[in-house]
This record gives C-alpha cells, structure tokens and sequence, in this order.
C-alpha cells in the first residue's frame, strides 16, 4: 500500500465537508457531511440536502448504509431515514455532540447507535431505545462481537458493557454486564471500538494520549498494546479491518497494519492529529476518509497493481508459469497453478553465472542468455531439466535483447564483446538450434553500417530489421541491406526497434524521440508536438493487438494511430531518467511489467566495477492490469442554439465504472452530423459556431487511460430553425414575387428576340436569295464576254473598250457579292481553313499575273520575288487568293502612278511546323502611326484624300484579318518602309501561314491538270443538264453541244428521270431548284445501281463551305460556285471523263483479262462483280444471255445496256463473249480437258462457232493456244 499507483483520490469528494462513511452490501458508498449526504456509486457523486437541517443540526455525526437506496443519517438530536425518494424523521433526541461513527450493524438490517443516553436500536425506518443504567455515563461508540452482543464504552472513565441482544432486540441495562471499569478520571468523548476476527475486543481512546486495549475471549483478561514505537505517544485516531484479518490502526498520522502478531507500516497521512475512517468494501477495495481533507480508494488487494521487490518480470508461459530474475543472478519460477509456488534456480541446476533475460518459447522450453563465467552462453529448460551451452566465440556475453524467436522455431541471439566493443568481429547475429546449438554465425557487420546489433524485428515474410548503433539495416535471405532515411531524417542514436504487423519499424531514440518506418519506406518522426511526454525514449514496446507503448524519461506512453498519449501516470520513477534503468515486458492477459534496474546491472561481469549489488538503487518490477470497462459519457447544453444565435456550448463529462480512470484524465473526441471523429483531447467544453440551420447530431465518447472508448457515445439531437427568408411561405412568396418579375422580363425579351430571330432570318434570306439573284444574271454576263472575248476577231478599238468595260465592271460586282458573302460567313463562324495540298509557288505567281494588267493600267512595276520554283505545302488556295488579292488591290489603288508593288514569298522552318511568310510592299504614302490601329475594323476608310477617292465597301482588311485568323495566322502592317522618301513612306503588310510539311520540287499529288490541248473530241460522249433558270440553261446548253451530246431537265424530278432513262455520261445540276433540289437529285443518283457511277457536278450560288461539304457528302464529284468560268468548267467535265475513261480501261482490263478478281473498291468494281458472279454461275448454260444477266442484276436490258457501256466501254455481248472467251483460255492453261469439254463448260452448243469466236479473241485455235502457251511456259 505504500506504492502511489495503489492510492486514487476520488473526484469531486469535498474532503473539508466530509464527516464520515458506510459502504452498503451492494457497494454503494455513502457520506455524511457538514451540511448533508453524499451518494457515490463508483462513478457519479450525488449530493443530497435533508430538509428541516440547517447549521450544526446538519452535521452528520455517523451514516449508516443499508443499500443503494436507503441509508439512516445520525445527527447530534435526531436521525434520519432514507426510504429511496426521501428521507423522514424517525428519531428525535440528544444522541451525541462530540462522538463520530457511533454506530454498529448487525444482521438483517438491524442497527445500534450510541447516544449520551443509552442505545438505539433502528431496523426498517423504526426506532427502539434502551436508557442506561443508573450509574451509567454518555456513551462513545459500540460494537458487535461474534455473539451478536453489543459492546460499548462510556466517556467519562471508559467503563466498557457488553450488552446481550435477544430476539433481535437489546437486554434491558440491568442485565448489561461491565468488562472493563472505568480507569481513568478524565471526560473521553471519542474512542473507537471493534473486534477482529481472532476475536480481539479493541478499544482505543482517539482523544488522548493513552495505551490501546484488547479484550482477549480465550483468556478473559485486557492487555495493553503500546504504540510508542510508531510515534513517541499512544495517540490512535483510527481503528479498522478488513475480511483477510488484518487490523489497522491509524496512530501519529501514520497507517499501520497488525497482521499474525507483525507490525508493518504502511503509508503516512496527510495530518499527524486527524479523525480517519477505513472501510472495505466488498470488491476488496479499502476506502479512507480523512476528515476534512480527503477521500480516496486504496487498491488493497493489488487487482490492478501489484509491485514484486527484487524481481524482474521476464515472461510468462502458455500455462501461467511466471520467470524472474533477481539481483542476483537466479532464475526464479512462480507457479500459479500450484498454489504460487516459487522456485529458485542456480547454477547448480545448470544455469549461466550471469543472466541478462529470460525467453519462453512457444514449445515450452525456457532460454536463459547472457554468459557464463566470462563467455557468451545460454542455458535452456525443458522437461529433463537445464542445458547450459557458451560460446567463446560470440565474446564475453550475449546481449539482453537477444533471444528473438523465429516462426520454425529457432532462436536467433545477439552477440557482443562488453569488453572490447569496439572491436566488430564479435558483435553481430547467430543462429541456434531449438536446443541451443550453433546453426550459421555467418552475419557480421560490414563496413557500411555500423557494428553493434542493438535489438533486431522480425517481418512477416521472414525478414528482419535490425537496430544497429547509429543505422538501421534489412536482413533478407542471410544479405545485410542498409535501409534508406528520408531527408532530414538520419545519424540518430536508436536505443531499441520494434515492428508492428503492418511490418513498419518503430525505433526509440534517446533525446529525438520515436521515429516509424512503413512498409513501402516513407519516414515519420514523433517528438512533444505529438504528444510525446519527452523525447528522451528509450524502449518501445509493441503487444499482441498493435498496441505501441514508449517508454521516455517522464513515464510511458501510448500511441492512438495519430498522436501519443501519456498512460501509467501513477508510475513515473527515478529509474525512468537513465536510458537502461526502465523496460516494459507484456504478459498473459494484457498485462504489463515495468522493470527497474540500475542500467550498469546489464553489464555486470563484464564490465571492472560497472556494477555492484545493494548499490543500484531499485531492483523491482511491476505489473498493470489494464481496464476492460469503457467509461460512460455525458454532455450538458450549457447553451442552445436559435435563430439569432447559431452556437452550441456543451460541457463533456465522463465516468468509469471500474475506477481505473478518474474523471478528470478521460479524453474526449467528438463529431457533428456524422463527420470525422475529432482528435481525442481533454477538452471539457466545445462551441459550435456558425451551425447552419436544419437537424444536427453531436456525438462525444470518451476514451480512457487503458484506451478503452465508451461504445454508446453520448448523442444530443437538436434543431435550428431557419430565419425567415428561409421559411416555406417566405420562399414560396418569393417563388411568385420572381416567377412573375422574370414572366414579365422573358415575354418581353422573347418578344423582342423573336423580332430579332425573324429580322436576321430575314437578312440572311435575303442575303442569300440576292446573292443567288445576282450570280445567275452574272454568269449570264461574265460568261458570254469571256467567250466574246476569247473568240473575239476584229471589233473596232472602241467596242473592244466597251467590251472589257463590261467585263471589269461585272467582276468587280463579283468581287463585292464574294466579299460581303464572306464576311457574313466569318461572322456567323461557318467559314473553315480547308487545307489542300498544292505548289504554293505557283499559286502566286499565278496570282500576281492576274493583277499586273491592272497595274500596267497606272504604269506600276508589280513583280512577284521567291527563291524556290516549287514549294509543295498544304493551303487553303480559295481563301489565301482572297487575302493577297485585296492586299495586292488595296496595293495597287493606293499607290502612285510609276510606283512600285512587290509581292515576296518565304518559308520559315521551325521544329514543329512551317509558316509561309507572304509580304506585300508598295511605294505609296503609307499609313500613319495612328490609323494604324484602326484598318482592320469593319467599313473603316480613312479620312485621306485618297481614302475618300478610291472606291470600295471598307470590308477588305477587315475580311483579311478573319481569314487569317482561320488559317490560325498573323498579321502585321508596317509604315513608313521607305526612309528616303519623306512624301512616299510605302507600306509593308506581313502574312504568317502554318502549311505544314513543305516538299520543294516535288511533283503534286494526282498529277497536273489537264490543259486545253488535252481536252477530248467527239460528241459520242452525252452531258445531263439540270438548270431551273431557263437562260443559263439554254446558255451553257449551247456552250456544251458543240462538244458533247446535251440533254436538258428543269428541276430534279426531270432530271432522275432522264437520267435513268438515258444513262449520260456526266451529270452537271443547279442547287437550288424547285420539286426537289440538287443535294437530294445527287443522293438518289447514287443511291441507285443504274446511276450511281454517274459523276456529278454541281453549279450553285451558295458557295459557303456548309453547302460545299453537304454537295460533296451528297455523292458530288465537283462544287462549283457561281458565275463559273466556261473554260474552268470545261476542264473540270473533261477531267471527270477521262478519269472515267481510264476507270473503264482499268475494269475492263482485271476483268476481262487478269485471272483472278480483285476485291471491289467502289461501285463501279462492285457492278462488274455481281456480273461476273451471275456469268459464272451460269457458266455452262448456253441459254443464260442479256435479258437473263439484266433481270438478275434488276434492271431493264436499256438501263443493263447503258450502265455497262458507261461502266466498262463494253456492250452486255461483247461483255459476255469476252469473259467466257477469257475463262476458255483458262481452263485451257489450267485443265486437261478437251476442246469440246471446255466448249460445252463455257455454255455453248456448237464447236465450230466456239472455235471462230476463239480465234477472233486470240488470233489463233484452242488447240494452237493450248500448244503455245504451254511450250512458252516450258520455256
């Protein structure tokens, strides 16, 4: 008991105000106070008031308990009883003044009390009073002996009666026998009377200074007990016991204990002169009252703590056996199993001399490691007894963190010579045998890690840590790795290594702290910041559930998964402060072992004088059990949340059942509406701010020292309204008040873009019927002045100026409709860069001729400059015309007569791209700084002279930028260029186009186009023309008939009909036309067998790209946009011919001649397959002709006609002659058989016309082929 871990003060307990105690049989505490009654039931501390009491009637002189809930309350002139809802009267009187705890139990509930007037008998809430006798003084106090007599003694003299109880109640006074007469003359009004289970009848005056009696049964006589030793003077305040027959006295403030006839003293009280009171209750806990300072539990029978002096805990086998080590050097066993026997080894019975520690293997056996008589050695037990082993050539000891126990079995010990550490050959790993024997001493330090194996870890695939001096290293597969530290992590001192079961090392360091290691390798350091109580750590230890314990200079402490925690508060010793002195040992049942040592114990002899015995201070172990209740928790709203005020202040409370943590130590961790847990803390009151209104819950356990986490946490549900903005009715009115604001704002703004929607419909209606409007009469001008003017002979000077008059005036009308077209496809975003691959070169310079007679017109040099001939790239050649031609304009227009215009090409290579770099200079007057800014804007014309002459719509720069844009291009302008010239500055504009790769003097994909010269002659080829506009038609119909044959349809219903009808050659339609347009006239002609192989080419004044990828996806060969040029579409329908034709030469060829068919690639391929199909599977029937082949192939034997003919150049007779010709000359080459077999196998009856036929294929007999073919193949 004199150990602080077995004394706990109780919490909340006024000791000022406390008087005295009871514990009930169910263990219910209850204490009498100054100014009431106080109820403990081991976790809560309930006060309570008795009504009608105020002042010195308050004050409870003895409290008797009966159970939880009924108690008597004795007070100087009345007593009180509690029914368990309130507490009644049921005695009044003068019972004592000066007296404390005057009362006795006895069965059944039965109570006696001292009063200055006799004895009162309570049982049930009923009084009973006996007077005394007539010579009779106050009495003290009274017990009951063994015979269910009273005993009581008197104030005056201390005359003791022993006083008989019959059927429950007590002898009348007369009968009321003396023991003791009275011995002294002076008043004593506080004694303290029991009597032990030897029977004993104590009495000690608690007043003076005067000798302790006993009344001895066997013998019938007083013996005086004389307590001088303990003090200088008999002066007892106390006397006590407990159901194991101890007697305790409290005598001079000290607490002693009678036990067998021995004396022992046990712990010192606060105060020398103080009323105390010890009971015991009924879980063997001791309870003391010191009156007026305090109230505590004592841990008597050691349930949790128990402290073995010159021992050191070392293990514990599976069947219970503790082992021991003593400062000696034995080894001691305690066998609980026997009765707690203990057994003493030596090395008589084959133990080392010198033992460091103690392992007990999961076989049973025991392994004892340390030397022996200078030299390494272990000693092991088993059945037959100790086998002591050593080892010379480990040095002069083996280390105490050997003996760590592999999975097979095998014991691995640390090696190290104590008297020459530094020398590295013996410090190191070895490996034993089950019984002890040397299996492989192979692992010795090498010169990367440092030599001294301080503790090693096993992983769980077999691998282990070890903890050398000043690194930490891997041993796997019997290689020694050294183990990576993360920056700012390394060179530290590591006292001892531990590894959990996710295998990360923990290591302990001497003045850094605790450092963790994980299993893929990242590093973490915990030092005060996380809850370490100091970072001098020198053991760590890890049980059997993961729980990590560290042990540090100021006590040990545990770690949560975030943050360490201090634990074992009432353990904290001087033998912590060295890194040696202290270790924890975990045993069965959760237990934990606290050794303490002098550290030089461990290298006792080994080491001259390190250590000698009785001079080491503590030699003690001790062990805790830890608490297996989890504590319960409360929480009281100090502060409930509202509208106004959105907080929650709540206080956190906890209790334990058990008594292992007090209240003021649990930690608490909370969260809200069903969060994260908060870090445990000792926090006991929390704000919540700022909640949002609506349901909320708050949750808050508690956690104990033994980590035990309260698994009901304590739950406050509670609700803030919301203000009113955010109420039902506030937002529905809301809803209305907006749903009718925002009505009346979309029905006008619907209204108003509605107008706008069909305004710019309108717009862009007209913008497109006016173009299409202004392209078809234009086409009917610019087409017949080109041709008047190509064709022209003499026409006078004057109507060859009237004549290219008309033709510059209807290009430029041209020119200003494709601008404004542009411009609004740019700012729609319809128009796109449509790269094609071309020689840019040449485009330029094609470019720069077109405007030289332009510029000849004002005697302007317009030159065009590039150093390559060829520059292959890929470009958009529409839109990059477009941007050239205004600059080259604009160049032109804006610059003098005589002046000078150069166009310059150039490519600039880059890593990832090419640009083409296009400048345009002239040697005009230039634009000032200021305008600058401005050309690019839309319709912007400068305020010049010769901004206001020149003509224009202001769109042409403005046009320039966009389509550069698009290209994803740049743009600059530079003026003045020219610094000798103050009144001609000239103006450089800079283009900057990605094209890609550039191949330079290569030739362009698809070859050149065809010129003029190259174009077919005959009108044997036929031309289909749809046109709704009755001019153009008849126009392009007289243009095109001089050449080819020209059918004529006024919308597209005409048109798919003579086209099925008549197969032409090539199709050239309008876009927009009534019944059915150009787009879907193209789609039905390719969607249909007999036309699909038609080429289209479409005429249309939508141009826009939109319309252009809709033409083409529809199945159009060509996208021509209107006016066109005669001669251009010329050459485009003759291109699409001879590309025809060459088709029609090529199918007809692996067709016809080669012998196996290709697979089909277009349509076309695939028509001729399914004809060749049908032909072969008809092969041998002579009947099978056109009219069958042509219902095969679901067509009219015309449409069959014309399609063949279109598609191979073939009619279906010489077609079918042909192909059966061709397979005759195979079977021939191929096959033995005969003329007339292969006649009869390519389908027909007669041998002689076959044979003609042959030879008018081949130009000689089957027999003559078969023969040549075959000796060329010799050959």
């Amino acid at each position: 008991m004199s150990e602080s871990w077995a004394w706990e003060s109780i919490e909340g307990a006024d000791g000022a105000q406390m008087q005295c105690l009871d514990i009930a049989a169910d263990g219910t505490l209850w204490i009498g106070l100054r100014d009431g009654v106080a109820r403990y039931d081991g976790t809560r501390l309930e006060k309570m008031s008795i009504p009608g009491t105020a002042g010195d009637s308050a004050i409870v002189i003895s409290i008797v308990a009966i159970d939880e809930n009924h108690a008597y309350s004795i007070h100087r002139r009345a007593v009180y009883w509690f029914d368990g809802e309130r507490w009644l009267e049921v005695y009044q009187g003068l019972v004592n003044s000066e007296v404390m705890n005057v009362h006795a139990k006895g069965d059944e509930g039965a109570v006696w009390v001292s009063t200055a007037e006799g004895v009162l008998h309570l049982k049930d809430g009923q009084s009973f009073f006996r007077p005394l006798p007539e010579e009779g003084s106050a009495l003290s106090t009274l017990c009951l002996d063994h015979m269910g007599n009273v005993w009581t003694v008197e104030m005056n003299g201390g005359r003791v009666y022993r006083c008989p109880v019959r059927d429950g109640l007590l002898a009348p006074s007369d009968e009321w026998e003396v023991m003791r007469p009275a011995y002294s003359k002076e008043r004593t009004p506080r004694y303290s009377m029991l009597q032990t289970r030897d029977g004993r009848i104590w009495v000690a005056n608690t007043a003076i200074n005067d000798l302790t009696q006993f009344y001895d049964y066997s013998s019938g006589e007083w013996e005086s007990v004389d307590f001088d030793v303990f003090g200088g003077y008999n002066m007892v305040q106390m006397l006590a016991k407990t159901r194991d027959g101890m007697l305790w006295v409290c005598a001079n403030g000290y607490l002693h204990g009678l036990m067998d006839g021995e004396w022992q003293l046990t712990e010192r009280l606060s105060r020398r002169q103080l009323r105390s009171s010890l009971l015991e209750a009924h879980d063997g806990y001791l309870w003391l009252l010191q009156n007026g300072i305090s109230l505590s539990r004592i841990d008597y029978q050691q349930k949790r703590w128990s402290t073995l002096n010159d021992l050191l805990f070392q293990c514990e086998t599976e069947v219970g056996d503790q082992w021991f080590l003593d400062e000696e050097g034995s080894v001691i066993r305690h066998r609980k199993r026997e009765g707690g026997v203990w057994w003493i080894f030596d090395v008589d019975d084959g133990v080392i001399d010198t033992p460091y520690v103690i392992k007990c293997a999961r076989d049973g056996k025991i392994w004892v490691a340390g030397a022996h008589e200078g030299v390494a050695a272990v000693s092991v037990f088993d059945a037959t007894g100790w086998r002591r082993v050593e080892y010379p050539q480990f040095g002069d000891a083996l280390r105490h963190e050997s003996l760590l126990e592999l999975e097979d079995g095998r014991i691995v010990v640390l090696r190290m010579n104590y008297q020459d550490w530094l020398y590295r050959g013996t410090a190191g790993l070895a490996l034993l045998s089950k019984n002890g024997d040397l299996i492989e001493d192979s692992l010795k330090p090498s010169s990367e890690v440092s030599f001294v194996v301080r503790n090693a870890g096993l992983k769980s695939d077999g691998s282990m840590y070890l903890a050398r001096t000043f690194r930490m290293t891997e041993l796997r597969d019997g290689i020694e790795y050294a183990v990576a530290y993360d920056d700012g992590i390394g060179g530290f001192e590591i006292e001892d290594l531990a590894v959990d079961s996710s295998d990360a090392a923990w290591l302990a360091n001497w003045g850094q702290g605790v450092y963790r290691r994980t299993f893929d390798g990242a590093w973490s350091r915990f030092g005060l910041e996380d809850g370490l109580p100091s970072l001098l750590v020198s053991d760590i230890k890890i049980l059997e559930d993961d729980s990590i314990f560290a042990v540090t200079s100021e006590g040990v402490a545990r770690f949560d998964g975030d943050r360490w925690f201090p634990v074992l508060k009432e353990y904290a010793s001087s033998s912590f402060k060295s890194r040696l002195g202290a270790s924890l040992v975990n045993g069965k049942q959760g237990a934990l072992w606290i050794n303490e040592h002098n550290e030089f114990w461990l290298m006792r002899g080994t080491l001259e004088n390190a250590y000698r015995q009785g001079e080491g201070g503590l030699f003690r172990t001790t062990r805790y059990l830890p608490e297996r209740i989890a504590p319960d928790t409360q929480l009281s709203v100090i502060h409930e949340p509202n509208t106004r005020d959105r907080s929650l202040y709540v206080k956190l409370h906890g209790t334990e059942s058990g008594g292992g943590t007090q209240s003021s130590r649990l930690y608490f961790s909370y969260r809200l509406d069903g969060g994260e847990w908060s870090e445990y803390s000792q926090e006991r009151s929390r704000i919540f701010q700022q909640l949002d209104d609506g349901e909320h819950m708050l949750e808050v356990r508690a956690r104990d020292l033994d980590f035990n986490v309260d698994p009901s946490p304590a739950t406050y549900r509670f609700t803030i309204p919301p203000p009113f903005w955010k109420t039902g009715w506030f937002f529905a009115l809301n809803t209305v008040v907006i749903c009718t604001i925002a009505g009346l704002v979309f029905a006008i703004f619907r209204q108003r873009y509605l107008h706008l929607i069909e305004y710019d419909e309108q717009r862009i209606h007209f913008f497109t019927n006016i173009s299409h409007e202004l392209r078809t009469p234009l086409a009917l001008i610019l087409t017949p002045l080109e041709k008047f003017t190509r064709l022209r002979k003499d026409v006078g000077e004057e109507g060859d100026k009237d004549v290219n008059m008309a033709l510059k005036s209807a290009r430029r009308l041209h020119q200003l409709v494709d601008e404004l077209l542009d411009f609004r496809r740019i700012e729609e975003g319809r128009a796109q860069w449509r790269k094609v691959s071309g020689d840019l070169v040449a485009e330029m310079r094609e470019l720069v001729n077109s405007f030289k007679p332009l510029a000849e017109m004002k005697s302007q040099l317009l030159e065009f400059r590039c150093h390559e001939s060829r520059l292959v790239c890929e470009f958009d050649s529409d839109k990059l015309q477009k941007i050239l031609g205004n600059l080259l304009s604009n160049a032109i227009k804006y610059t003098p007569k005589g002046g000078g215009i150069r166009m310059t090409l150039e490519i600039e290579r880059w890593d990832r791209s090419n640009n083409a770099v296009l400048r345009v200079e002239d040697s005009g007057r230039g634009i000032s700084k200021e305008r600058q800014k401005y050309i690019f804007e839309p319709f912007y014309r400068g305020n010049s002279k010769a901004a206001r002459e020149a003509t224009g719509t202001g769109l042409g720069l403005s046009l320039v930028k966009q389509l550069v844009g698009l290209a994803e291009g740049e743009i600059s302008v530079s003026s003045p260029i020219l610094s000798n010239n103050d009144e001609y500055g000239g103006t450089e504009f800079k283009v900057s186009i990605p094209v890609g790769e550039v191949r330079e003097d290569r030739e362009l994909p698809g070859g050149e186009p065809h010129s003029e010269s190259d174009l077919l002659k005959g009108k044997e080829l036929s031309i289909l023309l749809v046109e709704d506009s009755d001019d153009l038609r008849r126009y392009l119909a007289e243009d095109l008939s001089q050449e080819f044959d020209v059918l004529l349809a006024r919308d597209g219903e005409e048109g798919l009909r003579k086209a099925g009808e008549q197969i032409p050659d090539l199709i050239i339609t309008d876009v927009m036309m009534p019944k059915m347009d150009g787009i879907e006239l193209c789609r039905e002609l390719k969607s249909r067998r007999d036309t699909n192989h038609i080429p289209v080419i479409m005429l249309t004044a939508r141009s826009s790209s939109e319309f252009e990828e809709l033409g083409l996806e529809s199945g159009a060969e060509e996208y021509l946009p209107k006016p066109v040029s005669m001669l251009k579409l010329q050459l485009r329908i003759r291109n699409l011919l001879e590309s025809r034709s060459r088709l029609q030469s090529r199918l007809k060829h692996e067709f016809l001649m080669q012998p196996n068919l290709p697979e089909p690639e277009n349509k076309e391929e695939s028509f001729l397959k399914s004809v060749v199909d049908y032909l072969d599977e008809n092969l041998t029937n002579s009947t099978f002709g056109v009219d069958e082949l042509a219902e095969r192939l679901e067509l009219s034997r015309s449409s069959f006609y014309r399609k063949l003919k279109a598609v191979a150049n073939m009619t279906p007779q010489e077609f079918i002659k042909n192909y059966k010709m061709k397979r005759a000359g195979q079977l021939l080459l191929d096959t033995d058989l005969s003329v007339i077999e292969i006649v009869n196998e390519v389908g027909y009856s007669e041998t002689r016309y076959f044979g003609k036929l042959f030879k008018g294929h081949f130009g000689c007999s089957p027999s003559e082929y078969r023969t040549r073919n075959a000796s060329g193949m010799e050959n």
